[in-house]
């Protein structure tokens, strides 16, 4: 068996033998069908890689614009309703963290961790839709006088989605 080393020696020279026997012109093409092939591989291995995940990013920064949008809009009427007096009255009294768990159910929320901590109740939530997490919490206000007292959201990488790392809850 021959060495890899000689097999390499042999082909490079019998192609600079072969570019030798070819006339300018020729090489002029070979060398500007080469520059061409280089220039379409580095646009299909780089560029479009790159442009596609500029649109993405762009996508999702547009999707959360839009909930920072919403976000702004529910946390003025929540200002609205609070400077208004609006008083909110437990239709309730099951424990807090029973009525935690229960409404999370109906909006189909899956709680991680459920810490009872005297008068504070403290959530975590792997993964939810946004809208769900913020319909459950107006929920929890408006029906059982539960209210957030603290909360850290973090964004998944569905658009859409956040993890609640954590969530305090209180009677109010």
């Amino acid at each position: 068996m021959t060495p890899l080393p000689h097999i390499a020696r042999q082909w490079s020279s019998s192609g600079l033998h072969h570019w030798k026997q070819l006339s300018t012109r020729e090489q002029f093409i070979t060398s500007a069908g080469v520059v061409i092939l280089l220039l379409w591989i580095i646009w299909q291995g780089v560029i479009t890689p790159m442009a596609e995940r500029q649109a993405l990013a762009e996508k999702k920064l547009i999707a959360s614009e839009v909930q920072l949008q919403k976000v702004k809009l529910q946390a003025t009427q929540i200002e609205k309703l609070r400077s208004a007096g609006v008083s909110i009255s437990p239709t309730h009294n099951m424990p807090m963290d029973q009525a935690v768990q229960q409404i999370a159910r109906q909006y189909k929320l899956s709680i991680q961790k459920v810490q009872n901590r005297g008068d504070i109740l403290e959530v975590s939530l792997p993964h939810g839709r946004f809208d769900s997490v913020m319909s459950w919490l107006v929920t929890l206000e408006e029906n059982h006088g539960v209210r957030v007292k603290n909360i850290q959201l973090e964004s998944t990488g569905t658009t859409g989605f956040v993890e609640v790392r954590r969530l305090q809850l209180e009677r109010g």
